[in-house]
């Protein structure tokens, strides 16, 4: 059976990297060739779950390790052959009628870079496959089975009697034409198999090499599968991509099914939580693991849950995002496969009553089977009380914090037992973030209009960029034709305005725009092979281009015809693209054009008017246009008119993107924001929904001066993270000057926005997810204590702490924020004491809340945001209705009935 795990854990244990941060594969890719790269990331990607192929896999590694053979190649060998061994169209072979004079004399101008190509590739292959020949035939090998069953596979092919004068050429310093034919002919046709195998046993002895330096490197153990059903022991464990990381050694003992952690924010609960899965993951490839030793008994799969986002995509709540990963994880367990799964604070996404419940509720399940090793974490430190009345078979450990004055230090190191440390308000304080909003609020003053400001947490919250990420709000308006159009768009994108006039000016071109529907004039490809010719090409004299266009037509009559027939292609498409741009841009509605984009329009049609364009039309394919014409056309393109190409490519762009986004907001039904002057912070949004999700429900959104902080509550899947993303595209785009997914909005341009929704911890940086949350905010507080004018939202702050510090936190810095009414700010939480706290009738706070309507047992949303705050607690009947109960309940009766 196949190794079960999926991308969530993979990227929760940093398997391969995510973003350009460090990964597993990484730390072990130290391979010579770009095939032993590939199939070192094979075997990541398949992990095993037979004890004996993790065995003997881990013997090959040993092996190597052990005898430390050097490679016997070098990888700018593999460059050269793999691009070499990949073209096996017999029509690119050489024969010995390609020793003509023609060949001779394209190889002395430079332009025989087809027979180059072909005999850079018959020496690279020749070099591997000498190098090969003698380490096989070596003993180095020797002492492992599987490496000589390997090795005598490839052995017996070379010593075939067709392979002998492969063998004799191969080993030529010096070769003719002739045998460079010969061997060209031997490589990529007749021994293509053969070859092949050769090339791809070089792969894998560099990957064996690699992983076996790389535990001697770095001091890596190879692991022991075992027969066991729930072994699992760690000796000084550490994690690899943590600097100076501290090991720490963990037995689970006979009859445990459950490590119940606890600890501090920071004190390394999840590197410990990511070290067991990265060490439980190269166990199964066969790998060597951090750590001094390592036994474990076989398990079908690994699964982790540590930094889940929610997913706006399929209407996912965080909460419903962790409810949906548990039951996919219980369904798993519930097919029989005995599985390793990790949950780093299980249902942080709801309030602490049903995250308390529902960690008891899981925890208990699955200490009752006898398959799954189960870690879990949690700051509900009172879930231990009644676990520990309910099941004798789980492991409590935790990981402490001793206090020294009012600084916390971390031991990083495991203990037995469950832990009463709390000290997130402490790190908070220790940060001196409060101070800073307090002092720097009793002096507010106007620092002027500056750039628009955001960063790329905020970017990946609102999901704002990015060409292939689903649903992103670029990918929405990308329908770009050409490839600079596309570009343009993405520059807009990362570059906001602060000035309603131009907000307003910008706008007023993309509404003529959606008025018009137009289309582009010419398909993209058609304008691919266009730019292509034209584009980037230097300002050369007419002589240096008559020079050109006779050297082009000397190779064409010495049979040598593709450049003459890539330049007349290019300019017969050319001569197409330029004749549609001039039909396009004589339409009417250009008459109607803001004046802007019709100036630009007057000196492009003075050009596309020239009568040597007009003379082209005659041309019906590029086989008409002769060599004289062709460099008459070039001299006059590249010469006279340059710039005026360069003008007309420029114009083109810009209409490109403005076509793409202006028919995007018909086809949306978005509409343009109005940007007010002057410096208030007003903002107002009617029927705002979000573009990404079918059938979105609006909602009007109202700041000013005297109302500038939103305290934002709701049961879990009631839609507050919905809105507030809503909310920030809204003020995203609004200050592009692009339409917006609202009935109406105006607003006064701010001068920037940051948001706090999906934020999760840096291993890298040796950050918990609390404490993540932590420098977040410390990172936006620095803004707003700089006194800039910003658009602010935190989604459920400090949910990776305890309730009464999260409590605390939330509080003091609602009271913080809400002093800077030079700033809109938006607060959710499931934490709605805060807002009692706060007090109903606070001057500039909006209680606002996201309504659910039972109906009998089940829940119905209404989306709609209302006055006041919510008491809704349905964290525990999501989890009912998903059936997650119901299944942990027969995973139990089966084990009661069958131990």
């Amino acid at each position: 059976m196949s190794f079960i795990t999926d991308q969530q854990t993979l990227n929760d244990i940093s398997i391969f990297s995510k973003s350009g941060k460090p990964s597993i594969y990484a730390f072990f890719n130290q391979t010579h060739t770009a095939g032993g790269a590939e199939l070192l990331e094979q075997m990541f990607r398949a992990p095993l779950s037979n004890r004996e192929d993790i065995n003997r896999r881990s013997a090959i590694f040993r092996h190597f390790q052990q005898r430390k053979p050097e490679l016997p190649f070098q990888s700018m060998w593999f460059d050269a052959a793999g691009h070499y061994l990949e073209n096996s169209d017999a029509r690119t072979r050489l024969t010995h009628e390609d020793n003509s004079l023609k060949r001779k004399f394209s190889s002395l101008i430079g332009s025989d870079t087809a027979f180059q190509f072909v005999a850079n590739g018959v020496d690279a292959v020749s070099n591997i496959v000498t190098a090969i020949y003698a380490f096989v035939n070596s003993d180095v090998l020797k002492g492992n089975e599987d490496i000589e069953k390997e090795t005598a596979h490839v052995l017996a092919r070379m010593e075939d009697p067709a392979f002998k004068q492969v063998l004799q050429l191969a080993a030529l310093k010096k070769r003719s034409f002739e045998d460079t034919a010969l061997l060209d002919k031997l490589y990529r046709f007749t021994l293509r198999e053969t070859i092949m195998k050769v090339v791809h046993y070089c792969y894998a002895i560099d990957l064996y090499h690699c992983v076996a330096n790389v535990a001697t490197k770095l001091e890596l153990a190879f692991p022991v599968a075992t027969d066991g059903n729930s072994e699992l022991m760690l000796n000084k464990a550490w994690h690899p991509l943590v600097e100076r990381a501290v090991p720490n050694s963990f037995e689970l003992l006979p009859g445990q099914q459950v490590v119940f952690l606890t600890g501090a924010n920071m004190a390394g609960k999840s590197t410990f939580m990511k070290t067991m899965g990265i060490c439980m993951y190269l166990a199964h490839m066969g790998f060597p693991v951090p750590a001094k030793s390592m036994q474990f008994s076989v398990r079908d799969g690994i699964f982790t849950t540590i930094n889940l986002a929610d997913n706006l995509n399929m209407g996912h709540s965080h909460f419903y995002a962790e409810v949906l990963r548990v039951k996919n994880i219980v369904e798993q367990v519930r097919q029989g496969h005995n599985l390793f799964v990790i949950f780093d604070e299980l249902f942080r996404g709801t309030n602490v009553k049903d995250a308390g419940d529902g960690t008891v509720a899981i925890t208990h399940a699955f200490a009752m089977q006898k398959q799954t090793l189960f870690v879990v974490s949690t700051h509900i430190i009172e879930a231990a009380d009644e676990l520990k009345q309910r099941c004798d078979n789980i492991r409590y450990v935790y990981m402490p914090t001793y206090m020294e004055g009012s600084v916390p230090r971390y031991t990083y190191t495991l203990e037995e037992g469950v832990t009463g440390d709390r000290h997130g308000m402490l790190i908070i304080q220790n940060e001196g973030m409060l101070d800073m909003l307090r002092e720097s609020s009793a002096v507010q003053t106007s620092t002027g209009q500056g750039a628009f400001q955001t960063d790329q947490q905020t970017m990946e919250d609102l999901n704002i960029s990015g060409k292939y990420k689903q649903n992103s709000i670029f990918s929405i308006f990308n329908a770009t034709k050409t490839r600079d159009g596309e570009r343009k768009l993405d520059q807009l994108f990362t570059n906001p305005l602060t000035n309603a006039q131009t907000i307003n000016e910008r706008a007023a071109i993309y509404s003529f725009f959606s008025s018009q529907q137009l289309q582009f004039p010419v398909s993209p490809a058609q304008f691919v092979r266009m730019e292509d010719y034209v584009k980037d090409r230097p300002f050369d004299t007419r002589i240096q281009l008559f020079m050109r266009g006779t050297r082009r037509q000397a190779l064409n009559m010495l049979g040598v015809k593709k450049e003459m027939e890539e330049a007349a292609e290019g300019l017969f498409a050319t001569l197409q693209v330029l004749n549609a741009v001039r039909v396009f841009l004589d339409a009417a509605w250009v008459k109607e054009a803001p004046e802007k984009i019709k100036a630009a329009i007057d000196v492009a049609n003075i050009f596309l008017a020239d009568p040597k364009l007009k003379q082209a039309q005659t041309f019906k394919s590029a086989a008409e246009i002769g060599w004289k014409e062709l460099i008459g056309y070039e001299i006059w393109l590249f010469n006279k008119m340059n710039k005026s190409i360069a003008n007309l490519l420029h114009l083109l762009y810009e209409l490109d993107v403005n076509i793409s986004v202006g028919n995007t907001a018909k086809r949306l039904g978005l509409s343009f924001a109005k940007a007010l002057e002057g410096a208030g912070n007003e903002l107002n949004i009617t029927g705002g929904f979000h573009p990404a999700i079918t059938n979105a429900k609006g909602n009007d959104i109202e700041f000013g001066a005297s109302s500038n902080f939103m305290f934002l509550t709701g049961a879990n899947m009631a839609g507050k993270s919905t809105l507030m993303k809503t909310t920030g595209v809204c003020v995203y785009l609004a200050h592009m000057g692009f339409p917006v997914p609202a009935r109406n909005m105006h607003f006064h341009p701010m001068e920037g926005l940051y948001t706090s929704i999906n934020v999760a911890d840096n291993l890298n940086m040796g950050y918990s997810h609390f404490y993540a949350e932590v420098l977040r905010v410390k990172h936006i507080a620095e803004q707003v204590s700089a006194q800039k004018r910003l658009f602010v939202m935190f989604d459920e702050l400090f949910k990776g702490t305890n309730v009464k510090d999260a409590y605390d936190a939330t509080l003091a810095f609602s009271k913080a924020f809400h002093d800077f009414n030079r700033c809109i700010f938006i607060i959710s939480t499931h934490i709605v004491e805060v807002g009692t706290a706060l007090g109903l009738h606070t001057a500039g706070i909006q209680f606002k809340f996201m309504p659910t309507v039972m109906q009998g047992n089940s829940p119905v949303y209404t989306y709609e945001l209302t006055n006041g705050i919510s008491n809704d607690r349905h964290g525990m009947v999501i989890i009912r209705q998903e059936g997650i109960i119901d299944m942990l309940s027969e995973i139990e009766e089966v084990y009661n009935t069958h131990p």
